[in-house]
């Protein structure tokens, strides 16, 4: 039987010092190896063996747990960007050169010809679907779901039997049990909270973040602050207290001792650790900067999923996330597009904090749907489940002396369970969300203000 030999080789794809070059640039940006890792870039992108195990020890070393691997001698790349799709092209066409030169082979070698058809087409599949970014789609048979399916099942079934947990999910925990019977848990997705300014948006999203960290031991949390005028380490205070159950309020307005803070903080960090950061945007951050934070967080931490928060949506769209698009609403479809892709590399929910529109704030209190949600587009059809907070029809609201404020979430949307209204209870004095009424709680004695007190005191300053 004759053989048949193509001219078209694997090895005329390669170009190890352009691979060198985009080793020494990701060594050293920490930042673009986390960007590119993954996405852009698999192991199979560098077709010398050394630079591949030269890229695989990077991610050791940007994790600080292993020195920085032998480089090849080069300099980094003028472009980047251009250079690693450049890598990515060549593998793609290292691929597809072997499964052609295999094609030949065992159309030569007399095998049934819709044989050799039926696995060229298989391996040309594998060759587009090598880089994932560049992949129009990955498509997997039926059987292969299945598999994939059973083991999933199996994993999240023994997971249930040795915790004991309600949920395959970090779940909401005791104070909020309708919240975990509704979703599930803290189910991998793209979740909306939305409300109107002052309801307690951020800090209902804080104590989820909190949750989420010290139900499990294998998780951790991003949080990406795009509230320019607030300080960071006001978002820690605000976990320690919530860590701690005390009232924010008389921290912020410096009511009691520096020891109680470095205690709430000691507390803080023993629980906490490292497994959460936070992210302060700026005009330059954009989705793949933080794609590449969640993927150096959870190999830095060793965890298996990870909580994404970013206060806030539209806020977002405007600056990085938005990219260069002009109206509005383009630039928030944008940025959602891309935070939906998100939530397959941290395996776990990935808040948006967004604002209301204004009409929904004219209408009545006993009503939202997901229209609500300010420049909604694409909102409504992303949104894996969206939450509205409102005001609920309780004199509590009205008092000022009182610790407990009461709210409606709205579930005006949900892929994960029904749509319901669940009251919540905010008890400010215990940095918690529950929802058993706990009647009413006075504000603490030193965040009322002694009008006598301050009068005589200005009367001695003049």
């Amino acid at each position: 039987m004759a053989t048949y030999k193509t001219t078209l080789s694997a090895e005329a794809f390669s170009d190890p010092q352009l691979e060198a070059k985009v080793l020494a640039a990701l060594a050293k940006d920490a930042e673009a190896y986390w960007r590119f890792a993954e996405d852009y870039l698999v192991p199979d992108a560098f077709s010398d063996p050394h630079n591949r195990q030269t890229f695989l020890a990077l991610s050791e070393y940007h994790t600080g747990r292993a020195p920085l691997p032998e480089l090849p001698a080069a300099d980094p790349p003028d472009d980047l960007d251009a250079a690693i799709k450049h890598l990515v092209d060549l593998a793609q066409r290292r691929k597809a050169a072997e499964v052609v030169g295999q094609f030949w082979s065992d159309l030569g070698a007399g095998k049934p010809v819709q044989d050799v058809l039926i696995t060229a087409i298989e391996k040309l599949s594998e060759a587009q679907q090598a880089v994932k970014e560049l992949s129009p789609g990955q498509t997997k048979t039926l059987a292969e779901l299945l598999v994939d399916m059973e083991a999933r099942y199996r994993e999240e079934y023994t997971l249930l039997q040795e915790t004991g947990r309600p949920s395959p999910h970090p779940s909401f925990g005791k104070n909020l049990p309708t919240f975990t019977e509704l979703t599930g848990g803290f189910a991998p997705g793209l979740w909306i909270l939305g409300g109107q300014p002052g309801l307690g948006k951020t800090f209902l999203a804080l104590t989820w973040l909190h949750r989420y960290v010290t139900a499990e031991s294998d998780t951790a949390a991003l949080w990406i602050d795009v509230q320019e005028t607030r300080p960071l380490d006001k978002i820690s205070l605000h976990l320690a207290c919530i860590h701690t159950g005390k009232c924010p309020a008389i921290f912020e307005r410096r009511k009691t001792r520096p020891e109680e803070v470095s205690e709430i903080r000691r507390k803080t960090a023993a629980a906490l650790g490292d497994r959460v950061e936070i992210l302060e945007a700026t005009a330059n951050t954009t989705v793949p900067h933080i794609r590449g934070a969640v993927r150096r967080l959870m190999a830095r931490t060793g965890a298996k999923r990870c909580m994404v928060v970013l206060d806030y949506l539209q806020k977002f769209s405007m600056l990085g996330g938005g990219e260069n698009l002009v109206e509005v609403r383009a630039r928030i479809n944008r940025a959602l597009a891309m935070l939906t892709e998100l939530t397959k590399v941290c395996n776990g929910p990935v808040v948006l904090i967004s604002s209301l529109g204004k009409e929904s704030y004219r209408r009545r209190i006993e009503d939202a749907n997901v229209g609500d949600f300010k420049e909604s587009g694409e909102l409504e059809y992303q949104g894996d489940v969206g939450i509205i907070l409102r005001w609920a029809q309780d004199e509590r609201n009205q008092q000022k002396d009182c610790a407990v404020k009461v709210i409606d979430a709205w579930f005006v949307k949900s892929r994960l369970g029904p749509s319901a209204v669940v009251r919540l209870y905010s008890v400010r004095t215990e940095a918690k969300y529950t929802e058993a009424d706990p009647g009413f709680i006075p504000m603490p004695a030193e965040l009322s203000v002694d009008v006598a007190a301050e009068d005589e005191r200005e009367e001695v300053m003049l």
